[in-house]
This record gives structure tokens, sequence and C-alpha cells, in this order.
């Protein structure tokens, strides 16, 4: 293949979530790669590259595979790609219908997160060649599964940033890259390859088709996914020129290709388009709900996000997302143009928020509502506890955003929400909301402590460190009842309002409505300390009302505004409009401060739906409202800012005198989709800042604005500000330059020629651009001219352009540069300048030579890489050299690879050089032959070769070496070591140890040496196995001989002496490993086994010593014995009869003992029969006592005399005898 000097580059791409828009390239020759270039800047940063499978898919066809937000897409070893997308339908709110939503909407956590639905494509090559699947550019990251057993367990696994196919077709590549979240396809066609070579098959679509943008529309079962309108260019010198292309459906409607237009076929052409799904929902969608400014008149918004990447700023208090939603809160200068800071609060579940408001010292408290356990708490604060099932948080936070002051849960059982919160002049913090929960908390003395229905509006009052619930009561009825605004008046009485669906919602005495009219609008006038409800009243039609927003005057009168599908909603005479336009209409209504009068009462709206979701009143006493609606024929005024709806819902901003009787201005502002106002709020210099989300790309952005690009996922937040008139006049209504292209690098021009690009000056602002003129500045200005030019001197209405022509005309080699200087009205910028540049080659001639000439990369195992040989090309010659490309051809050019090339589309002047970089990456065994292959200008060697070999050999197994044998003793500890094994040819990371060869590997480690215990004795065979970093294996086996342990007998025995008979209790205390033990007890050494009870009692009837053994036996059949000589001492008993005294003397029968006794003698006698007589015949006196036990320590019954008594003298007292 050294025919092949020149190349088609061809890349096709998928891009798997809604980070970004999809592209759209109507002008191919100007703004094609500047869309693409952008998109892959923003996901540059996202890596997440191809995982290599190691058999942790089960699908063993599956070669590599790369996860995204989206889904997941797998490279077969066919060469298939499958696409397994995603739709996920939660955390995509309808906020249309956003203050109707379930409280039980967004699932647990513990339920997966999202309702997931997934449709798989997989897109096959027809007729490819055999492909040879490998990993390029090897990521820094590994993979690791532990899932299941162990013998699943996967450690280590490579990862790659690119996936190589091999040649597909003849002369042709591809490779697939990982972009992040976006996975392209790039064909290489080399000359002798053919572009029509390719068309790939689409398998589980319905259809596939073109549509009129040019985009590749395939219809799923899920929805459809669009594949962008394609690109094509080719480059030279780091100029793009743009060549036409378009899809080629086939006739089966299943299978496309390529059409292509003329291109030079000496130089690369790149094709690009980008699959982007319209129903592929990502985590990237904004959300804004709240909107404060400070006294300084910066802008302050809140809400929640799923971006991961959503703007934050140095030393914010958190800068990465938590998961799921998270709470974000903004600050931005009063200009909008610079975002001053910003930061996340959250945990691992979804966490919103609704209200924001700043007190007298610029602290910032946000409130909503959090499924998260472990959303942000502060020590002290009011309460620290997940209550469960969606709590309130209230969080504050420094004015620079940086630190969490303090932050506290407010919740019960069930569903709590605060959507409004604010802050009295003592700086208490009043939240408000609805809750469901039975034991939310309230306060001793509040209004009402009890739920009442279903939902309840709740109002709690916390200090401002959060520390404490000064207050907190609930309000309802026996329906649904929510609050969603809540106001504080200049006597810091309490004002909420909401809509109601409890016909006993609570009112007053004197209120304006006491009746209920059907899913009304309620207004609640509470004191300062919740204890009171000072007034209520409703205000409805006969269809629903729902009130959203609610504002004080400095009088105290109470406005309340929503939206209303009642034709009878009660308007007052002289409002600015009495009839009922239709659909849902906005009301806004007037009531003074004890809410017993309505004042004045209008509708605003068309013909379609009108909602009003914020309320604010000017330094005059103006009052504006915002919203969004639909309806082309809502009221706008005169000099308005834009009176046009402009798509499926606009933002609207109305302003109305105080007494409601007149619509002073009113605007829209949109694009061309869908985007509600939440929040609205007035400076002290009257201009109006309104807030909420957008679904529009084209959504009117100002010259300087922060950001004037839509980032993408299904919403954006907003910001708008308009002056107090809500003017075309304003800071919207502005002109502002564009140019494309920005810049034009018109690469190597000879002296004495020319080139030239077409620049296209537009007006992308809203009023009339004029362009003074147009003029070259800069360092070689004389190298370059300006021609026909059409736009100096001229007037460029919005959306309008006009044209110039840049020409380079180098008279002098070397690097030369300029600037085209456009000056015009535009306010931001107000000279725009176009950078010029170019290289002036001296003519003459170059002479292309390269060091060193060749390379033998010597004997390499397969599977691995070689070090990076540097090639260095020079320009020997007179003149300059330009380098069209560098490839690799040759016999086997997918045997290496170019790692670093400095040269391909550069000019090298005289005695100049470049770097080309390449590495050996063997995949079969012999010789490799390649070439790289460098096409210049040189006009004797057009194509200069660098000859590459490299020698391919199979990797040798590693030599396992468990060492051993190994001895020890059972439940002992042994180490078995396998640090003998060895790898001739590489290193061993993987050692697997089956300690009972019983075909598991029991430990798998990255370690040689490795602790075991054997539980019982016997011979085991060891087997080790070491795996190699190329994946071979080598096993070998030892043994490990593990002695028996033997028991120890040990026993104790009480008492061990005494009389007899004597009983003694033993206690077993032997020891031994393997249990249980039994026991053989041999209590008077007779040779006998007396019992086999562990603790046995015995009692020895006879008087003698005993010697005691004990023998034990464990599970195994090991015994001990422990015999103790002489342990027990068993004792006679004394003589039948005794003298009682200090030291007893004993007598064998009774007359002996009396006619051994003096006067007063005891005798005491056991309980035996004495056969005698017993002659009474001293003259003392004596006592008789019986029926002693055998040591006369107890009477324990009588003593019996068989025989006569005779009395004859003195005296005699008998107890406890029987004479028979």
């Amino acid at each position: 293949m050294r025919q092949k000097k020149s190349l088609v580059l061809m890349a096709t791409g998928i891009l798997l979530i809604m980070l970004l828009p999809a592209l759209a390239f109507a002008n191919v020759e100007d703004r094609a790669g500047v869309d693409k270039d952008a998109l892959m800047k923003k996901v540059s940063g996202l890596q997440m590259p191809f995982i290599e499978n190691q058999g942790q898919i089960k699908d063993k066809s599956v070669r590599f595979y790369a996860n995204t937000f989206a889904g997941t897409v797998f490279v077969t070893d066919k060469g298939e790609i499958v696409y397994s997308l995603v739709k996920r339908e939660a955390g995509t709110e309808n906020t249309e219908q956003r203050q109707e939503e379930s409280e039980d909407g967004i699932q647990n956590t513990e339920d997966r997160q999202i309702n997931t639905k997934a449709v798989v494509l997989r897109e096959s090559l027809e007729c490819p060649e055999e492909t040879g699947i490998k990993g390029l550019n090897k990521s820094v990251t590994t993979a690791n599964y532990f899932v299941g057993s162990k013998d699943n367990w996967r450690t280590n696994i490579p990862t790659w940033q690119e996936v190589s196919l091999g040649e597909v077709y003849e002369g042709i590549e591809l490779k697939l890259k990982a972009y992040g979240n976006n996975v392209e396809k790039l064909f290489t066609v080399y000359p002798g390859g053919t572009s029509e070579d390719i068309t790939l098959k689409m398998e589980g679509a319905k259809g596939i088709k073109v549509n009129k943008s040019g985009e590749l529309e395939i219809e799923t079962e899920l929805g459809t996914v669009k594949m962008t309108k394609p690109v094509a260019y080719q480059e030279t010198g780091g100029e793009k020129k743009y060549i036409q292309v378009a899809y080629n459906v086939l006739a089966d409607s299943g299978t496309y290709g390529f059409e292509i237009g003329e291109y030079d076929k000496t130089k690369p052409l790149v094709i690009d388009p980008l699959l982007a799904s319209t129903f592929i929902g990502g985590s990237s969608s904004d959300y804004v709900y709240a909107l404060a400014l400070d006294s300084s008149g910066d802008v302050f918004v809140a809400g929640w996000t799923w971006s991961s990447d959503y703007p934050t700023t140095v030393g914010a208090y958190d800068t990465t997302h938590n998961g799921y939603s998270d709470v974000i809160v903004s600050k931005l200068d009063s200009n909008l143009s610079s975002l001053l800071a910003s930061t996340f609060i959250g945990g691992g579940n979804y966490d919103h928020a609704d209200a924001i408001a700043i007190d007298s010292s610029g602290d910032v408290f946000v409130a909503g509502k959090t499924w998260s356990s472990d959303y942000p708490t502060t020590v002290g604060a009011y309460d620290t506890t997940f209550n469960g099932n969606g709590d309130v948080f209230v969080s504050k936070l420094d004015s620079n955003l940086s630190s969490l002051l303090s932050s506290t849960f407010i919740g019960g059982s069930s569903v709590d929400h605060a959507r409004a919160l604010a802050i009295d002049l003592s700086g208490d913090v009043f939240v408000a909301g609805l809750t469901g929960s039975s034991d939310y908390p309230t306060t001793v003395g509040a209004y009402d402590t009890t739920l009442n229905g279903n939902d309840d509006v709740f109002v709690s009052k916390l200090d401002s460190s959060l520390s404490s619930l000064v207050s907190s009561t609930l309000i309802g009825g026996s329906g649904v009842d929510d609050a969603y605004a809540l106001a504080i008046d200049s006597s810091g009485d309490v004002f909420v309002a909401g809509l109601t669906g409890s016909s006993d919602y609570p009112t007053t005495v004197g209120a304006f409505d006491t009746v209920y009219n059907s899913d009304d609008v309620f207004v609640s006038k509470l004191d300062s300390s919740l204890s009171s409800l000072v007034s209520s009243t409703l205000i409805g039609g006969s269809g629903v009302d729902d009130a959203y927003a609610l504002a004080i005057d400095s009088s105290g009168d109470v406005f309340v505004a929503g939206r209303t599908l009642s034709s009878d909603y009660p308007t007052t005479v002289g409002a600015y409009d009495t009839t009922f336009n239709g659909n849902w209409d906005v009301f806004v209504s007037k009531l003074d401060s004890s809410l017993s009068s309505l004042l004045a009462s209008t509708f605003i709206g068309g013909s379609s739906y009108d909602y009003v979701y914020a309320l604010a009143i000017g330094s005059s006493g103006d009052l504006f409202a915002a919203g969004v609606t639909n309806s082309s024929d809502y009221p706008t005024t005169v000099g308005a800012y834009d009176t046009t709806l402009n798509g499926n819902g606009d933002v609207f901003v109305s302003k109305l005198d105080s007494s409601l009787s007149s619509l002073v201005s009113s605007t829209f502002i949109g694009g061309s989709d869908y985007e509600p106002a939440y929040a609205i709020a007035i400076d002290s210099s009257g201009d109006v800042f309104v807030a909420g989300q957008t679904r529009s790309s084209d959504y009117s952005t100002t010259v300087g604005a922060y950001d004037i690009t839509f980032n993408g996922g299904e919403y954006d937040g907003i910001i708008s500000k308009l002056d107090s008139d809500l003017s075309a006049g304003g800071d919207l209504a502005v002109p502002h330059i564009s140019a494309s292209p920005a810049s034009k690098d018109f690469g190597s021009v000879d002296t004495g020629a020319s080139a030239s690009q077409i620049f296209t000056i537009s007006n992308i602002g809203i009023k009339d651009l004029v362009i003074n003129r147009a003029y070259l500045t800069g360092a070689n200005l004389y190298q370059f001219s300006i021609e026909n030019d059409t736009c100096s001197g001229m007037t460029i209405a919005p959306s309008g352009s006009c044209t110039l022509d840049a020409v380079f005309s180098p008279t002098k080699g070397g690097a030369l540069s300029a600037r085209i200087a456009i000056e015009s009205n535009d306010p931001a910028l107000p000279t725009l300048y176009l950078e010029l540049t170019g290289t002036g080659i001296v003519v003459g001639e170059p002479d292309i030579s390269a060091s060193p000439a060749s390379r033998d990369f010597g004997t390499l195992v397969i599977g691995r890489i070689s070090p990076s040989q540097t090639f260095t090309i020079s320009n020997i010659g007179t003149g300059y050299l330009v380098i069209n490309t560098a490839y690799l051809t040759g016999t086997n050019p997918y045997q290496f690879s170019i790692q670093n090339d400095t040269c391909s589309g550069k000019t090298i002047a005289p005695s100049g050089s470049c770097i080309i970089e390449a590495r050996y990456e063997p995949t079969k065994t012999g010789t490799m032959y390649a070439e790289i292959g460098i096409g210049s200008d040189d006009p004797d060697t057009p194509t200069l070769y660098i000859d590459l070999t490299g020698t391919g050999v199979n990797n040798t197994p590693p030599v396992a070496d468990p060492n051993g044998p190994y001895t020890g003793i059972e439940g002992q500890t042994i180490t078995l070591d396998g640090s003998g094994s060895t790898d001739s040819d590489g290193s061993i990371p993987l050692y697997e140890w089956d300690i009972d060869n019983d075909g598991t590997f029991d430990y798998i480690s990255s370690s040689p040496t490795q602790s075991h215990t054997y539980a019982q004795q016997g011979t085991y065979t060891i087997n080790l196995r070491v795996t190699d970093d190329l994946g071979a294996t080598g096993e070998a086996t030892t043994t490990a001989t593990i002695s028996d342990t033997s028991p120890t007998a040990d026993f104790t025995g009480s008492p061990t002496s005494g009389l007899a008979p004597l009983t003694v209790n033993f206690t077993d205390n032997s020891t031994g490993y393997d249990q249980p033990l039994s026991n053989e007890w041999d209590f008077d050494n007779d040779g006998t086994i007396d019992s086999t009870v562990q603790n046995p009692s015995y009692t020895y009837n006879t008087a003698g010593t005993y010697t005691v053994s004990l023998t034990v036996t464990d599970s195994d059949g090991s015994a001990n014995s422990l015999t103790r000589t002489d342990y027990i001492t068993v004792t006679a008993c004394l003589d039948p009869a005794r003298i009682s005294g200090a030291t007893p003397v004993y007598y064998s029968a009774l007359q002996a003992a009396y006619d051994a006794a003096v006067d007063g003698d005891t005798i005491q006698s056991q309980a035996v029969i004495f056969t005698e007589d017993l002659n009474i015949n001293s003259s003392i006196s004596v006592t008789f006592e019986g029926g002693y036990d055998c040591d006369y320590t107890a009477v324990t019954g009588e003593t019996t005399i068989n025989g006569t008594m005779t009395i004859s003298d003195g005296t005699v007292t008998i107890w406890d005898f029987i004479l028979e």
C-alpha cells in the first residue's frame, strides 16, 4: 500500500446527552465547523472512555463499552456499535402545571430515581472486511468490578480514549473516539478506498429518513432520535474548507451512507454529524423560581438544577453537584454581566428552592423542599434530623455565598413544602407552604396546632440564626389548602395567600367573602406571633381560582394575583378588564388591610392560557405582574419591548396603576419555545428584574450579558432586566455586531501570489447597526488588503448582514499578521477586530529529510507497547517545505501507531524541522513491516518513507511458586508466600490462592503473601495461580500439614472434706479447640467410670480419703486426663453420747456419761437407740438432751432408750428422749 500518498477522513458521532442542543449547519462554507468546535469544547472535560470487557459483561461478543449519561454504547467483536439509549421521565418538570404537581410525584431514591424506558439501536457496517478491534490512547482511569462471588471480580481493567475497528473496508479504517458523553465515528479513507463503500445498517429503528433540515431522523418505539446534518471539510495549514455532504438513505429505509461533493483527493476530508436525541433526557435542566435584590442592587436567584456543570464560583460554599437535583443560589451584578458568586446546596436526593430573601445585613435566606436525609444542616440549628417524605428546609448564607451560616429542617412524617419566605424588621424569618404531616411542628399558643384535612397551610417563624422555632401554626379546612405567597406589613402582621379546596377554610367575621365558591383563592392575616387569625377571606367564582403572588403597598393595602377559570371571578367597576377572556386568565385583586373590602379587581389575558406567578410594587405605587402566557392576543402596550408572542409560551411583564384601572405598560419576552417567569423585583432606580426558566435557545439576551448561549437540557434559568416602562428602549434593545469567520489564517502563500477570505458581518441585535468604517491595522498591514467592502458607511437592520473580502498578498517570507478594525454603534463592541495571519513563502526549492531514516523496534511481546521513537523531519533545502500529512502505510500499518505529529499541515522554513513520534504495538507474532509516509511539496521526494520494523512474540506465561510445604496447628494462622513466582517478560499483578484445591480460589490479591487459618487437622493441597500483566497465567501446588490440638482436663470439687455422708459438687474446667468435649469421671479411683455428666455431684457414704480422676475427649478423639490424689476426705460419726462444754467428752453409753457428770452438766446424745438400763443415783442436777445428728450440729430426731430408767437420788431434766 505504498501508493497511499493522501487520505480522506470521514467522521460520524453520536451525542448521548442533552447538555448541548443539536447542531444545524445551514451554511456549510462558513458555519459548520464553528458549531462543532463549540460543542466539543463543552463536552471535552467530561471524559468517559471505553472500558474493555474482561468478563464483567456476560455477553462475550462485547469487546468495549462506554457508559454515558443517557445509556451505554457497546462495541462488539463483529464491529457492531450498539446504543442502549434511555428515556427518562422524571426530573423533567412540566412548569406550566407547577402549581398542581403532586407532592409525591418525585420518587424516593430507593425506587431508583427515574421512570426509565430504553431503546436499543444496533448500527453495523454492511459487508465489512474482517475487523481488528483494539483500544487506543490508554486512559489513566482503570475500572474495578466487585460483583457476586470472588470468581466474578475484575480489577485494574484498562480503559481507552479510542477504539480502532481496523480496516473495515478496503482502504478504509474506522476508529471510535470517546468525548465524555459523545462517541464519534472516524472513517479514514486512503487512496484506493471508496467512500461510497461506507454503508451503515440501523437495526432497532422503525425507519430512518432525511428531514428538510438535512438531519437523519431515526424513528424508534420511544420517539425520534436525530443525527444532525453532516459537515464535511478539508484542512490545510490550519484552514478549513467546507465540502458539500448529505445523508443518503438507501431503498430499504434502514441503511444509510453519504453523498459527497467534489473535493481535493490529495488532502484529507472530514465528515462529522452528531447524533442528538429529542427524547433522551439528561441531568442538565436548570430552574429558577426565586429572585431578590440586595441593597447594592446585586441580583440573587435561587432554584434547582440537574446539571453537574451548573456554573459555580471559586470560594463558593459548595462547588460540587451532590446528586439528583441540587439547590442553586447565584449572585449577579445589577447589569447581569458578571456572575459574582454561585453555589450548590444539597444532599444525595432531590433538593428544590422556591423562595429567597435578604436581610438587612445582606445575608441570604433560601427555603424550599428536600428529599435528602443528608441535606446540609448546621450545629445548633432548630432541627438537624430529616423527618421523612420531604421536609421544609431553610438555609442562610453570607452575601458572598461562601459560607453556610445556618441551616435547618422543619417537618413531620409526611409531605412538607415551603413555597414562600419573608423576613420581618426584627430579622425573624417566616416561611409558608403546604404540609400533609399531622405532626408538623407547631408551638404552644399558636392559632391552630392540629392538621385539619389532607393538606394544610403552615406558617412558621424562626429566629435569624435558625436555631429556634419561635412560633408555628397550621391553617386549613377539611380539603387541600396550599400557600404560595407570604408578605409582612409595616406593623409586623403576616399575610399568606394561596388556593383552597376546603369549603370550611377558616374565614373571619366581616371579611370580604366568607362563602366557599369552589376551589377558591384565600388571603389570611395573622398577628406576628401567629397566635391569632386577625382576618381571613376567600375570593373566587364558580370555577377554579388559584393565587400565587402577594404584595402589600405603603398604605397597607393587599394585592393578590394568580389565575382563574371563573368567568364570574369578582371584578370592580372601573377596573382595567372586567370581562373573562377565555381559558385561564390572570386576575389581580386589591383588598384593604383588614381584608373586608375588595377595593379593586381586574382580569388580564388573552384567548389562551395566562398565569401570573409574581407581583412587585414600584416606588410610585404601580403594580408589576409577571408570569407566562400562550395568548398571542395577551394585551401589550405601544412602545413596549416586545408586542408579539414568540413561541409556545412567553414571559409577560405587565404594569398596572395602583387602582388597577389602567394597564400602564405590558410586554412579552421570549423565544421560539416555552418560558415562564416565576419571580419579579424592582430596584431603587425603578428597573424591573424577572427570573424563571426557558426552553428556547433563542430567548432574548443582551450584549455583554453573563451568558447569552442556551446551555442545553430541557430548561435554562433566565434573568431579564427592563426599564420601568417595559419599553423597547431598555437594556434589551441594542444593536450587536458579529463576524463569521471571526479570524482567518491564510496558511502558506508564495510571494507574488495571493489568497482571499469573505467575511460576513451581521447585526444579531434588535436595533439598527450603523457601521462607520472598516480598515486595516497591525504589524504587517501592508501585506493584506480589504476588497469588495459592502459594510463601511452602511446601516444594517436587525438580522441583516454585509460582506467584505480580506486578501493576503505576501511580499516577504515568514509569519505575517494584521487586523481588520470595524467601527460601529454597537455599545458593547464599538470596534470589532478580525485577526488575519499568514505565512509568506519565498520561492525556492525545499528538500525533505528524516533522522533516523528507519527504526527496528526489535522483539516485543504481543499486547505490549514499545517506547516512542522520535523522528526529526528537516527541511535542508532553500525554499519553504509544505508538509501535507503523515500517515502509516506498508504491509502491517496497524501494528504501529503515530503518537505525536507536529509536521502534518505545517510549513517548514529552510533549516527548520518538526517531529513525528511512532511506536510498535504488536497484535500478532512474526516480523512486521510498515512505513510512515510523509507527503510534501518537495519536488524530488513528494512522499518520504520511513521504514518501521518490529517482531512480535507470544507472551511467556508466569511461573507460580507457592513455596512450602507448610506446617501448622489447627486454629492457628500460617502465612503463604508466593513471592518466588516469576514472569520472565513482564510483571505479576495478581495472585490467587486455592487453599484446599477445591477449584475455587479463596484469595485474590495483588500481594504475593496471604495469611490463612485452617480450622481442622489434615494435609491440604494448596494451588497458587499467578496472572501476568498481559493476562497469562501459571499455576503450581504445595501442601500444608496441619496438626491436631489436644484438650486439657481440669476440674474442682466442693466441698473436699466433711463427715459422712458427704456430697461433693464437681465442676469441669477443661479446655479444648475441637468442641464439644466428652467427660468420664472416676470419683473413687476404682477404675470404673462413675459419671459422664460435665458437672456432676457425688455422695461419699463411707469415711476415708478418695482420689478423683477426669478424662476429657475432644471431637477429633484426642483425650487428656487429670487425677487429683487424696482429693476428698470423709470423716465418720462421733460417739453417740457426750458431756457438752467447751471441750466435750464423748462416751459410748449413757450410763457412762452420767457416771462421769457433775452437778449442772448437760448430757447430749445422738438420735440413736441405747440398749441399756440407766440408774440416776447421784445427788446432782443433770439435763439429758437427745436427737442430735452425727456431729452434734443440729437436733434431727429423738434418742431412744431400750431399757429401764431408775431415779434414786438427784434431779434430772430430759429432752427428746423415748423410753421403751
